[in-house]
């Protein structure tokens, strides 16, 4: 039985983000965003589109790229003041 997580994630700002499945690192640049209104968020929405793609079966390259999708876009619209 294995016990806890089967992916670790981490992002890292305009440096994209690495995961790790217990046997291998993976990297991921950012998907530039048109422009940058607030950068709050970014991490959560990464995450989100990250989760997203586990659930919808695609493999750790393509849940990497969705969330930096999702964070590219909240950063380009989220105006939380």
């Amino acid at each position: 039985q294995v016990l806890g997580p089967r992916v670790a994630v981490a992002t890292l700002g305009e440096k994209g983000s690495i995961a790790y499945d217990g046997e291998r690192f993976y990297e991921c640049g950012i998907v530039p965003a048109e422009k940058v209104v607030n950068t709050v968020g970014a991490g959560d929405s990464y995450i989100a589109g990250f989760t997203k793609g586990v659930i919808d079966g695609l493999d750790i390259p393509a849940c990497m790229k969705a969330g930096a999708e999702l964070s590219s876009r909240v950063i380009g619209s989220f105006e939380p003041y």
